[in-house]
């Protein structure tokens, strides 16, 4: 089984569905799923958040794309929010080439920026954590290892440093405070 690399919703802790909402889509996209987007300040449609070097350059987040982009300007996206109490689940990396082995010690319950992989860690498309957040604003914070990657090698996803590889994903909820809390339709 491959690596799965992009941002996926796990469950949400207070056994609530996931809140999807359709955005028309900003002209000349390309993101696809699973990228984190936003909203443009002046026509209100979705766009991949913009990134130097694969850190946000904004601190807002309206949620991640549950379908590639079209290329079309007003083509409807579906979005996935994020509530309170959601899961999702993504790979750690320290720079947006480099893919790490998640590690319960390091990662557990620290806040880590979001990161664009570029097409040496992925094919350049996809969203991860990165652990070496320095300058980037926190967006997330980690809650705990993937258990399905850990069954997978056959480690304990609660013991202290899992014998996870590289490109192994991390459980992380969205911290409230970089959600865009008026999501215009």
């Amino acid at each position: 089984m491959a690596t799965q690399y992009t941002v996926e919703w796990v469950r949400n802790e207070h056994a609530s569905p996931k809140t999807i909402r359709s955005y028309a889509e900003e002209a000349s996209q390309t993101f696809k799923k699973g990228a984190a987007v936003v909203l443009d300040s002046t026509s209100k449609e979705v766009e991949e958040l913009a990134t130097t070097a694969g850190v946000p350059n904004s601190v807002i987040l309206l949620g991640f794309a549950l379908e590639d982009a079209t290329g079309t300007a007003g083509s409807e996206i579906d979005v996935l929010i994020p509530q309170p109490g959601d899961v999702f689940t993504a790979a750690v990396l320290t720079d947006q080439d480099t893919t790490v082995a998640p590690d319960y010690d390091t990662d557990v319950a620290e806040n880590y920026a979001l990161i664009k992989m570029s097409a040496t860690a992925g094919d350049g498309d996809e969203w991860g954590l990165e652990r070496a957040a320095g300058e980037a604003s926190p967006f997330v914070e980690v809650i705990g290892l993937d258990p399905r990657d850990a069954t997978r090698r056959g480690v304990d996803p609660n013991a202290v440093a899992s014998a996870l590889n590289a490109g192994d994903r991390l459980l992380f909820k969205v911290l409230a405070t970089v959600l865009d809390d008026e999501p215009q339709q």
